[in-house]
């Protein structure tokens, strides 16, 4: 039996909903984690750095669930590579036909396919990539539909040894790397990016009247690269970078993100 691997819970609902109407067969394990942001050295250091986004964004509502969240759970709640492991241990014992790793174009899921490559390219289990194109234009796998995911499958393509160790070793000169933010250019090629590079799309979405500080970040996540999109952890942390600097104003204490609002700060 097939075992279909994925990192958000989103497209996981999808490969299931596939799986329970009969388009594939197999189950779904998802990472629950995004790729394109954070250090990838050290699970514990990845974790802290969510819960801390995490925490900025919704302030005590968030009680114990980090972003991404909702993946399946390691033995240890305090490192994010546990799933990893968790899923190596997985494999060895239930020894699936094929693991299929679900990616599209997006540099999370970059990443992510180098990283699966990285963790499990050991284990005796057969790693075939299925790429997924984009739906009007935005690049990851949860946009498509469950008859749509299915299409896909016939396309999937077996990774030899060869791919397999030189994205492993790719995926270990990315996590070397100190940039905190990755994406993908438009010739589908990994790029590095500084964690400001979208400050302006915050900047548009607010004006010099009060608005809710949830609707700037929502603006921003609606006009970000469709082939890279952005968290409303990752926007929010940059709103209060942009409080904490001057070139924003909050009406009250800036946490959690939907209880207080924001206006551009008036020009020096």
């Amino acid at each position: 039996m097939d075992l279909h691997l994925v990192t958000s819970p989103s497209a996981a609902g999808g490969l299931q909903q596939a799986i329970k109407r009969r388009l594939i067969t197999g189950t779904v394990f998802c990472v629950g984690d995004s790729f394109d942001l954070g250090p990838l050295d050290d699970g514990h250091e990845r974790m802290r750095f969510w819960h801390a986004l995490q925490q900025e964004c919704y302030g005590e509502e968030i009680g114990q669930v980090w972003y991404p969240a909702f993946g399946e759970m390691g033995s240890d709640p305090d490192d994010s590579f546990a799933v990893w492991r968790a899923l190596r241990q997985r494999l060895e014992q239930d020894k699936p036909t094929r693991l299929l790793i679900w990616a599209s174009g997006s540099g999370s899921d970059y990443v992510f396919l180098r990283m699966a490559c990285h963790w499990l390219g050991g284990c005796q289990v057969p790693l075939v990539h299925v790429p997924v194109p984009p739906r009007d234009g935005y690049h990851a796998v949860a946009v498509h539909e469950a008859s749509g995911l299915a299409a896909f499958l016939p396309h999937a393509a077996a990774l030899s040894r060869m791919v397999v160790d030189d994205w492993a070793q790719e995926f270990q000169s990315i996590a070397a790397r100190p940039v905190q933010l990755r994406e993908c250019n438009d010739e589908g090629e990994l790029v590095f990016r500084d964690t400001s590079v979208h400050d302006q799309l915050l900047l548009d979405a607010c004006a010099r009247e009060w608005r809710v500080a949830v609707r700037v970040v929502g603006d921003a996540m609606g006009h970000c690269d469709p082939r890279n999109g952005l968290s409303d952890v990752f926007l929010s942390s940059r709103l209060q970078h942009l409080i904490a600097t001057g070139q924003v104003e909050a009406d009250s204490s800036p946490t959690p993100l939907r209880h207080f609002r924001v206006r551009l700060a008036p020009a020096s």
